[in-house]
């Protein structure tokens, strides 16, 4: 506990990142360890590596990971991002996890269709690097604010 009563947090968050750019999941890691150090990031670049990792579905090769929250994009290769919300959303273990769609896209539909999937809030990608940080600021006051 700090001397304000709070509770200090000692494991690391644990986001998982999916994304097809890596040079785009790199600048984001970057955001993420500029506001909190103590943020683990475990990227994958398919679809299919993150339904693996938390064996959604009929998947056999679980990992079966804690996480903290998803950053999850849209256009990925083999299984879509709406396709990858929709499965995670229809296992309960997943009902309370924040999945943030970030994506280039600003088309209405798109957004409105990820909110009636169960998207925690919809971030499009920025292209400034100080937008990138401000982004980065976001997801760790989300992740502080759930403990």
């Amino acid at each position: 506990m700090t001397g304000m009563g709070k509770a200090i947090r000692e494991e690391p968050f644990r986001v998982v990142l999916v994304d097809d750019n890596p040079a785009d999941a790199e600048i984001f890691r970057i955001a993420l360890a500029q506001e909190d150090a103590n943020i683990e990031v475990t990227h994958f670049i398919a679809g299919n590596e993150i339904l693996d990792y938390f064996g959604v579905g009929d998947r056999t090769t679980c990992e079966c990971k804690h996480c903290d929250l998803v950053l999850l994009d849209l256009n990925l290769p083999a299984i879509s991002g709406f396709e990858i919300l929709q499965r995670m959303r229809n296992e309960a273990r997943f009902q309370s996890m924040p999945i943030v769609i970030m994506s280039g896209s600003s088309d209405p539909g798109e957004i409105a269709r990820c909110a009636r999937l169960g998207a925690t809030t919809y971030i499009q990608k920025p292209s400034r690097l100080t937008e990138i940080f401000a982004v980065g600021h976001q997801i760790v006051q989300m992740l502080r604010a759930r403990g």
